[in-house]
């Protein structure tokens, strides 16, 4: 038995922030993950030893909190990495922590937290928590906001350069870790500018990043300690799969290395293997064990395999379902495009509550959704639809849209907060986030939505959204990949009218041709003459001789075109 399970752990609550007012004790925050092999450390080397539970259980109010289940504590309260050994006052204030604390420096961290707290919890205000200013709402701002230019994607391309690892690929030194949006920014650079060192970048980087595959079942491992992407921490993400399947994709359809689509291939089959559940939605995560890794796949059949976090997460599973989508188009998989369907609706099956609206998960209490859901989500259904031309994808995104705007749009910048508002908020939830990459990905997601339903309100509201980014936006940070790609969007979107008969097969050859010819930038819809005749003939298009495409390339409208061959030569004139 775990020992560490002794130790009287509480859930995040405010009754708990209340417990340590009312007996002057300071909170230990213990931010953790079943996949997290120094939390699994931490609980057998500090957390089982019978002397500190003694003195956790008088001397403080222990918070366990499950980094997955509960992102919104993590990403506000971790200090570099995980587990999370964080020390709090009553207010939530975080005075001191780490990470993993060894045996011996943790039973002197906490007789230093005890004995400084003793000091300091008598000067705390005598207010309640609950009696702080909650959500600090943006203000009505009359400072000019910033143009969007290819200015600001060179830029970034630029920045992302500097700290490119020339030697092992990938960017910063040590730990590595994969930076799935910055690679396919540097591609989308590369499409766009036909410079062979944003070409290098992307390859050697996917290069590297191939040490972190288990040679043996194919998955990715989360990250690696060294700059060579060496010595890797033996986690598998589903996160980190999704995101790393859809850079070798990608690559493919730009690049045409075999290796790529070899990569694709035995990642998106370990998930389909070990990461799948009998109702086909995705499992979290498979558990670091580096004993069971290092042996060979015949050796492995002898012995107990990694724990499976089988629990589903909307966010995460919706990562995975878009790139098994795009997977399936951009290799001819059909298969898989199959099981992304299947996953997605089941997603919407269980994370989808009468009152509550969407679910981050439909575990645990049943947690609202967060804006990770919400992007990641609509980003697999307008996928879907685009894929499909299946409008009832198309209207769920439309509700979704509307219950993300309602829930956590800011309607003052037009960007949106990373969690709903809630009275029940304690210490740093009090102060809400908008994140940037999930703002950057759902102005994406919006300028996408206007052109397959005709409503300009989604392209208005996104390109606020994401100038109101621009405002504070730090070009030399490493996240900014989807920032660039957003930028990208709104200057340089390719969206495709395709006219066609449907089920006629010339029109389905061509709309498939359209699907698999990948660009990052690219929307495509199908006009069926007969079921859409009125919106057709109020775009006054042609209909006599069909297939035909109408397109508009960064605003400019090209004259109507019949075969591939004529949109290749359009974009690649206007590309260059």
């Amino acid at each position: 038995m775990n020992g560490s399970l002794a130790i009287a752990w509480r859930d995040w609550s405010k009754e708990a922030f209340e417990q340590a007012k009312k007996e002057h004790k300071p909170i230990l925050l213990d931010l953790t993950a079943v996949w997290c092999h120094w939390c699994h450390r931490m609980d057998e080397d500090n957390y089982a030893r019978e002397s500190i539970i003694k003195t956790i259980n008088e001397h403080f109010i222990p918070l366990r909190v499950d980094i997955d289940a509960f992102p919104e504590i993590a990403n506000r309260y971790h200090m570099g990495g995980f587990p999370t050994t964080a020390f709090l006052d009553a207010f939530g204030n975080t005075m001191m922590g780490g990470t993993y604390i060894p045996p011996g420096q943790f039973d002197s961290t906490l007789e230093q937290v005890k004995q400084m707290y003793a000091h300091i919890s008598k000067e705390l205000p005598n207010t309640n928590a609950d009696e702080l200013p909650l959500m600090e709402k943006s203000a009505n701002v009359s400072k000019e906001l910033p143009q969007l230019t290819s200015l600001l994607s060179a830029t970034i391309a630029e920045e992302i350069g500097h700290n490119f690892d020339a030697d092992n690929g990938g960017f910063g030194l040590q730990p590595k870790f994969p930076l799935p949006d910055v690679v396919d920014f540097l591609l989308l650079h590369f499409m766009q500018s036909k410079e062979g060192h944003f070409r290098m970048m992307v390859e050697q980087t996917l290069h590297g990043m191939e040490r972190l595959q288990d040679e043996e079942e194919k998955g990715f491992f989360r990250y690696a300690v060294q700059a060579d992407w060496t010595q890797p921490h033996y986690e598998k993400m589903l996160e980190t799969n999704a995101g790393i399947i859809r850079n070798y994709v990608h690559a493919f359809g730009v690049l045409h290395h075999e290796e790529y689509k070899r990569v694709a291939q035995e990642a998106i089959g370990y998930v389909a293997t070990h990461l799948t559940s009998n109702e086909g939605f995705f499992f979290a995560s498979q558990d670091a064990d580096e004993h069971y890794y290092g042996h060979f796949l015949e050796e492995r059949r002898n012995l107990s395999p990694p724990f499976i976090d089988q629990r589903l997460f909307c966010n995460l599973n919706a990562q995975m379902i878009h790139a098994f989508l795009e997977g399936g188009v951009y290799l001819d998989e059909k298969q898989w495009i199959r099981m992304g369907l299947r996953a997605l609706d089941e997603v919407l099956r269980q994370c989808t509550h009468p009152t509550k609206g969407l679910l981050h998960t439909p575990h645990e209490g049943q947690i609202p959704a967060g804006l990770g859901d919400y992007v990641w989500l609509l980003h697999a259904l307008v996928q879907a639809f685009e894929l499909l031309q299946d409008r009832k994808y198309l209207e769920r995104a439309e509700a979704l849209m509307e219950e993300c705007r309602s829930r956590l749009g800011d309607v003052v910048d037009g960007l949106f907060w990373d969690k709903a508002e809630s009275p029940h908020d304690v210490g740093l939830l009090k102060k809400h986030d908008k994140p940037l990459q999930e703002n950057a990905l759902l102005c994406i997601v919006q300028h996408r939505l206007a052109f397959f339903t005709g409503k300009e309100i989604h392209r208005l509201q996104g390109e606020k959204g994401l100038r109101h980014l621009l405002r504070n936006f730090v070009p030399h940070q490493l996240g900014n990949g989807w920032m660039g790609l957003a930028v990208e969007q709104y200057l340089h979107p390719i969206e495709i009218n395709l006219i066609g008969t449907f089920p006629e097969e010339k029109s389905l050859a061509t709309h498939h041709a359209l699907l698999k010819r990948f660009h990052p930038l690219k929307s495509v819809m199908f006009w069926d003459t007969q079921r859409d005749k009125a919106h057709i003939t109020a775009k006054g298009y042609a209909t006599q001789h069909v297939p035909v495409m109408y397109t508009c390339i960064g605003g400019a409208c090209l004259p109507a075109m019949h075969t591939m061959e004529e949109l290749e030569a359009a974009i690649l004139e206007i590309n260059g």
